[in-house]
């Protein structure tokens, strides 16, 4: 375990980190810490301690408790020997570390497969590692066909998230939660066209990233593609670019679109996106639809309930779930642009 008492800087934590390069633990301490005003609530509108949280980020370290004038961070390798649901079975691990859950209908035997991904937990700064696992759609069991298997996969890593990708502390993230989606359907023995991949916001990256490279049907619900407009317009309220990722999401997407266009067949599962004009990430849904007509589908919801993108789930949540059931029951759905 390593601390670090105040007054400390990022080269100061740097130098320490390098000393102690299998310390498990970090306790920071600071006298303006505490249980409602964390490290990570700091660096939202303090720059020093912004680039510092991010610092942590890219050498694995999460943030998972504060109590009065100290943050503590564990690094990545030892979470499922301290993350409480794992610990008491609610989350399991799989054996290339990916953290998930997965309900099994219970009284027949699975046919199709709901893959969700969480969105940016609430508040987005708690301590808790739970923000690594919103339960978004809590009672969805119970709007799906009966013989579906439900598999929530958590999203470990960056500072809010790792929006499903690789980060530079995980660089084989992606393909680690691509590998648990496989592996699901193989052991389940599912058609891969009943398994559909589902998410809001973070969790709508998510679905789309791995909905595309693996060539399975989903809907993402007002995906973030492009980092721009937190990182510019929001003082990078989500912590993302360097040094916690690699690379830019737009520069992931873009290649990543390029490479389904060269490969996609008509007729092969599809994906749709659900967004609002009301929202920031409209323009730029719609600009990924574009670039992939005819592999995605776009859903606009235009309702005064919508004031801005964290409402797009919420209002469009009755709407989203149809499109949920026709692919996971095979029927038809609407093609090109369409609105609700």
């Amino acid at each position: 375990m390593a601390t670090l008492e105040n007054p400390w800087t990022n080269r100061v934590m740097l130098d320490t980190l390098d000393a102690n390069p299998q310390a498990n633990f970090l306790h920071l301490r600071r006298a303006d810490i505490s249980t409602q005003r964390n490290f990570v609530t700091i660096g939202v509108r303090d720059l020093e301690t912004h680039t510092m949280v991010k610092t942590l980020a890219s050498r694995g370290y999460l943030h998972y408790m504060a109590s009065e004038g100290e943050s503590r961070f564990v690094h990545q390798r030892r979470l499922s020997t301290l993350w409480k649901a794992v610990i008491d079975g609610d989350l399991s691990v799989s054996d290339n570390g990916a953290y998930y859950s997965l309900e099994l209908p219970s009284e027949v035997e699975p046919r199709r497969l709901l893959v969700l991904f969480s969105s940016i937990y609430a508040p987005p700064t708690s301590a808790s590692l739970w923000r690594y696992m919103a339960r978004n759609y809590q009672h969805v069991n119970s709007s799906i066909p009966d013989d579906t298997a439900i598999l929530r996969i958590a999203d470990v890593g960056g500072v809010l998230g790792a929006f499903y990708l690789d980060t530079t502390a995980m660089p084989t993230n992606s393909a680690v939660i691509s590998g648990l989606i496989e592996q699901t359907i193989n052991e389940l023995g599912i058609p891969r066209s009943s398994a559909v991949l589902l998410g809001p916001s973070k969790g709508g990256t998510g679905a789309t990233f791995h909905g595309l490279r693996l060539g399975l049907p989903f809907v993402a619900v007002d995906p973030i593609l492009d980092d721009t407009h937190y990182e510019q317009e929001m003082s990078d309220a989500h912590f993302t670019g360097h040094p916690v990722f690699p690379a830019a999401k737009q520069a992931v997407f873009g290649n990543l679109f390029a490479q389904v266009l060269e490969t996609y067949s008509p007729g092969e599962p599809r994906g749709l996106f659900v967004t609002s004009p009301r929202s920031a990430q409209y323009p730029i849904v719609i600009d990924a639809a574009r670039a992939l007509a005819g592999v995605v589908s776009v859903m606009t919801a235009d309702s005064p309930r919508i004031k801005s993108h964290p409402d797009v789930a919420r209002v469009t949540l009755g709407p989203t779930l149809s499109l949920v059931n026709s692919l996971l029951c095979g029927w038809p759905t609407p093609r090109g642009f369409f609105s609700v």
